[in-house]
């Protein structure tokens, strides 16, 4: 399996769904973690697998058509578009997107939305990983993306150094079609 850095997570091209037994493996250390935090062993991976199973459904079939969300916070004077990549760690859930390390007054929150129309753009052991870590990952709601995925800016708090305000978002009219990802005059739009 060839692995790439992409924006401070590991991205693994192959993208096989791992097995339970990977899973386990990969989370030894958070597992250390969560029982010398007092939880009882039996918990933690009876808690880990009842997501495991919840993340490789989602990653087969269940997220197909749904949207995903992102948030991070940048300095007033960057314009997001004109980043790289804004990230892999997305929500499957709007509510649970957060934007995690980096708050704070001289910050904008920029919030990002992506649709998942082809379980292709998925990252399935990344989005599996991710969502079974016994520290965060129900919390989370995360789905991993692949690079290169169309996403559009969605909100922005705080105002942008000068290059959008909320104003200049047009209004959300819910409507996800095809034409929609072709026209540049629905919403900012950038990839991951």
């Amino acid at each position: 399996m060839r692995l790439f850095q992409y924006c401070g997570a590991v991205y693994r091209e192959a993208s096989a769904i791992p097995t339970w037994e990977d899973v386990l493996a990969n989370h030894e250390s958070a597992i250390k973690e969560a029982l010398w935090n007092g939880e009882d062993e039996d918990y933690v991976t009876d808690e880990m697998y009842d997501r495991y199973e919840i993340a490789v459904y989602n990653v087969e079939r269940g997220f197909q058509g749904d949207r995903c969300w992102r948030v991070v916070h940048l300095p007033k004077d960057v314009d997001p578009t004109t980043i790289d990549h804004i990230g892999v760690y997305w929500s499957f859930e709007e509510g649970a997107a957060e934007g995690h390390w980096n708050y704070s007054a001289n910050k904008v929150k920029w919030t990002f939305e992506a649709v998942i129309d082809d379980l292709q753009i998925v990252d399935k052991a990344g989005s599996v990983y991710a969502y079974t870590d016994p520290l965060s990952g129900e919390s989370e709601k995360e789905v991993t993306l692949k690079p290169n995925v169309p996403v559009r800016i969605l909100d922005i708090e705080g105002g942008a150094g000068g290059y959008y305000w909320e104003d200049d978002l047009p209004e959300d009219d819910g409507d996800w079609t095809d034409k929609d990802w072709d026209d540049p005059s629905v919403g900012r739009w950038m990839t991951t």
